[in-house]
């Protein structure tokens, strides 16, 4: 009998490649009737194999081919055909012609020009080949069918009863079949009409323009009946079988093994293949772009589909899922197939597994799109600033990062407003968040912190005004960081317990949690020890009211407004070192609950005490013991105080220049 063609085997790139697993992916044919899969291991005698016993399903391939009139070049290609040695012929209505290429897109010849000659063309739309590698070209304009042999060399053509044909193929017997608008016309391989069968119509074996055709090897004729959006069988004298509903459907080819692979102009770049009798089976999209033509299929199983001036290939795909691989090691591996005669191979293909450090965790943040912002209800933006950044974000931390390398603002844009987990990795030192045009309202969790190694936090979360607390379990990277100023200011919501964070070589704190009305959680165990600016840290906090006596302030230098406005702090304070402090301006102003004993501080190099205490109303402690030699202004430092009536009789005020409003 007659020898199958070998198994196309073919080996793709792995993907999803990890320290220690990786994705191998193949391509081979639907006639692999025994196993497949790959062979794989460290050096080309691979040594390990791992079988992929899933359905195949069909996927894009690559694509060959561009605009043009050169030779492999294309202008309005209309339909292919494949012969018996996989060589692939298209048909061109723009450029007139018709060229032949090898299996892989090796452009081998061509042939026809214009005009209504024989080997002439007018408008060529489909192209059908039979089991002797004939070569039968449909001219729409001509109404005619041209023979050909597979050198393009001219031996007939007949027209005889065509009015309006579109679509021609060719069954086992070598017998041709033409859909002619309403109808089927069926010719021997000499031109002779041996039948003909349809009307106009919406029944059984009627027809509003019948366009694409095929042939199984079954003897079965499959109809694309545009205008009724369906597929109709036909038996080889065209009595009708069956029918299933596709609407848009234009074009049609048939595998050897009897199944149907159909075009739809509705779907674009989408092909269907279905059973012989209609059941779904799969159906895809072409990466290649543009809309779908005529396709067909070679005996290995592989489509090649005519596609806005280009061919797309399209194969059954294989992938198989490797783990407990080494990390930092290279693998070779290839795609393998068998039938009945012989197992076949793919190339051989390598891949290098990540890095032996463990991958970066990445900072998740849960926003709400919903909540007022910048950007629309079904966005959210990264805003980016000075830093040096390098960063991945995943907008939906399912693992595939949606932009990649990123040095500027992200926007994620989803399908619907709601809520989404946003994971970042990468170089990230810093998110900006005290920009006009922020969504900082939209932030109302922070799920992890990962692996970030953080420059700078200052402003991470102003006026994240709806976050309210971390659920993340582990603390961020701080050892880097030297400003939290503005940190939580105005997030009216959050009251966290961070005091596990490593604060230690931050020196700002300015605005910290200035306006942070609800957080009330303990920050004794926090190292400020480097800290040299405390200004307006717990300004206006309301409800902050936590021990803070241990704190090492020894290098602090500014404290003014500190705890102003604070309703409800009232913690001792008396063994703070504020040897180095030179501002204490507004420091307690306003304050509704503050009393505590402070005489014990060494206030010596401070030069402005201005409103200090302005507005306290409760407090009332002595403070005679302070040398107050270098301050300079005083004004209103007891204004409004209501309670405060301690002697001051040993202060030396001799440098203090501005004492307006003082008591």
């Amino acid at each position: 009998g007659k020898q199958c063609p070998p198994l196309t085997t073919v080996t793709s790139s792995a993907t999803s490649v990890t320290q220690d697993s990786a994705t191998l992916n193949g391509v081979a044919s639907p006639q692999a009737t025994g196993s497949r899969g790959f062979q794989y291991g460290t050096s080309i005698s691979y040594g390990q194999t791992i079988e992929d016993t899933d359905p195949m399903n069909y996927g894009y391939r690559t694509m060959w081919g561009s605009s043009g009139s050169g030779d492999g070049q294309f202008d309005g290609v209309q339909d292919t055909a494949i012969d018996s040695s996989g060589n692939v012929y298209t048909v061109e209505h723009t450029n007139q012609r018709v060229q032949k290429f090898d299996s892989n897109g090796n452009f081998i010849s061509k042939w026809g020009t214009p005009g209504t000659g024989d080997g002439q063309f007018s408008l060529p739309v489909s192209i059908a080949i039979d089991s002797n590698n004939n070569v039968y070209v449909l001219d729409a304009t001509q109404k005619k069918i041209q023979k050909f042999d597979s050198n393009g060399n001219f031996i007939t053509s007949w027209g005889g009863p065509l009015s309006s044909a579109y679509g021609i193929t060719v069954d086992e017997n070598n017998d041709i079949y033409v859909t002619d608008y309403s109808r089927v016309i069926k010719f021997d391989s000499n031109g002779n009409e041996l039948l003909s069968w349809g009307s106009y119509g919406t029944g059984n074996g009627q027809f509003i323009v019948a366009y694409g055709i095929a042939s199984d090897k079954n003897g079965n004729i499959y109809v694309a009946d545009v205008n009724n959006g369906r597929i109709q069988r036909f038996d080889n004298n065209g009595n009708y079988i069956t029918q299933w509903s596709n609407s848009g459907v234009y074009n049609l080819t048939a595998s050897a093994s009897g199944q149907i692979y159909a075009q739809n102009n509705m779907s674009g770049s989408t092909i269907f293949q279905y059973s012989s009798n209609g059941s779904l089976l799969n159906q895809w999209n072409s990466s290649a772009g543009g809309l779908i033509a005529g396709l067909d299929i070679s005996k290995d199983g592989v489509i090649y589909a005519a596609q806005t001036n280009k061919i797309a290939v399209f194969g059954t795909e294989i992938s198989s899922d490797v783990s407990g691989l080494t990390c930092e090691t290279t693998y070779h591996y290839r795609a393998y197939s068998s039938d009945s005669n012989g197992t076949y191979y793919g190339t051989d293909k390598t891949f290098t597994t990540g890095s032996c450090q463990p991958p970066q965790r990445p900072f998740i943040m849960r926003v709400k799109t919903d909540n007022p912002g910048y950007t629309s209800n079904n966005q959210f933006l990264i805003l980016a600033d000075g830093n040096t950044l390098n960063y991945d974000v995943d907008c939906n931390n399912d693992g595939t990062p949606e932009y990649t390398n990123q040095t500027d603002d992200v926007t994620c844009a989803y399908g619907s407003p709601g809520e989404y987990d946003i994971a970042i990795t990468g170089t990230f030192p810093h998110w900006y968040g005290n920009a006009y045009n922020n969504d900082q309202a939209k932030i109302i969790d922070v799920k992890q912190w990962g692996d970030i190694e953080w420059l700078d936090m200052s402003d991470m979360f102003n006026s994240a005004i709806n976050i309210t607390v971390f659920t993340a379990t582990d603390i961020p990277d701080l050892s880097q960081v030297t400003s939290i100023r503005g940190m939580f200011n105005r997030a009216t919501g959050f009251n966290t317990n961070i005091n596990n964070w490593d604060v230690s070589n931050v020196t700002n704190m300015d605005d910290t949690f200035s306006q942070a009305t609800s957080f009330n959680q303990p920050l004794d165990s926090w190292d400020v020890s480097n800290v040299t600016i405390m200004k307006a840290t717990f300004a206006s906090a309301s409800s902050f009211n936590q021990p803070l006596n241990n704190w090492d302030t020894s290098n602090v230098m500014y404290m003014n407004v500190m705890f102003a406005n604070t309703d409800s702090f009232n913690q001792p304070l008396d063994s703070w070192d504020v040897s180095n402090v030179t501002d204490m301006k507004a420091m307690f102003a306003n304050t509704d609950s503050f009393n505590q004993p402070l005489d014990s501080w060494d206030v010596s190099n401070v030069t402005d005490m201005s409103a200090m205490f302005a507005s306290a109303v409760v407090f009332n402690q002595p403070l005679n013991s302070w040398d107050v030699s270098n301050v300079m202004d005083m004004t209103g430092m007891f204004s409004n105080t209501g309670l405060f009536n301690q002697s001051l009789a040993n202060w030396n005020v001799s440098n203090v220049s501005v004492m307006d409003g003082m008591f």
